[in-house]
């Protein structure tokens, strides 16, 4: 009878610290749970890894990937093993999904955050019969997309309820443009959702929408841009 392979283990915690967490999530109190796909070779280390369930965030699940990488001893064996292996990212207390985590500290620095009401304090005039526009009453910072990448920033509110729909930061020349390009590759991996012709890009970001278009990026909730909306969920499915 053949004996049975020996089951996968870890011979010593992985050892993750606070220094493993994106710096941007720790900012917004942003985790989740991500589950890999290992391959492991005979002497116990990870070969390669693939992400089967996602945490919602690009960053978090490639960090979680690199930590099993660079850490991960498991017991030796007979040829390659695979193994599915959970992370979970745990935020401190309070924390939030917003999705205004994309464009780093600008929640913390205007206290905007989509789906809720915008205060008195910030200047809106009306758009049309259901919507205005806001200008958030903060100089746009490197800590959000980087350094001279924003231009100026705005916030689409329900006129009724005064809830942000739509952020948008606007952003002047082709090279800034390109910056948050990287950017949003690293916060959010590769945009499933293109136009080349019109110089447009497009992420799902949970339940909201990313778009970088010429003129800047916008981060929305599909009432704030129903059109964008339906078509980036054309191209891109839900993040598990």
């Amino acid at each position: 009878m053949a004996q049975q392979a020996e089951p996968l283990r870890l011979l010593a915690p992985l050892g993750a610290t606070d220094s493993d967490y994106p710096r941007w999530a720790i900012d917004h109190s942003l985790g989740g749970r991500v589950v890999m796909r290992l391959e492991v070779s005979p002497e116990g280390r990870v070969s390669k890894c693939e992400v089967v369930s996602s945490s919602g965030y690009a960053s978090l699940d490639a960090r979680a990937c690199e930590v099993y990488r660079t850490r991960g001893f498991f017991n030796p064996g007979a040829g390659m093993r695979v193994a599915r292996a959970p992370f979970s990212w745990v935020p401190g207390d309070g924390g939030t999904a917003d999705p205004l985590h994309v464009l780093g500290r600008f929640a913390g620095d205007t206290g905007i955050a989509l789906g809720r009401p915008v205060g008195p304090l910030v200047p809106c005039e009306p758009r049309d019969a259901t919507t205005a526009t806001c200008r958030p009453p903060v100089t746009v910072t490197e800590l959000w997309l980087g350094r001279n990448i924003g231009d100026g920033a705005s916030v689409r509110i329900d006129a009724r309820d005064r809830r942000a729909l739509l952020v948008r930061l606007a952003i002047a020349s082709k090279s800034r443009r390109g910056d948050a390009d990287r950017v949003l590759r690293e916060r959010l991996g590769a945009p499933c959702f293109a136009v080349p012709e019109q110089d447009v890009l497009g992420w799902r970001n949970g339940k909201a929408y990313v778009i970088r278009d010429s003129g800047g990026v916008s981060v929305f909730l599909a009432a704030g841009d129903p059109i964008g909306a339906q078509f980036i969920e054309q191209s891109c499915p839900p993040l598990s």
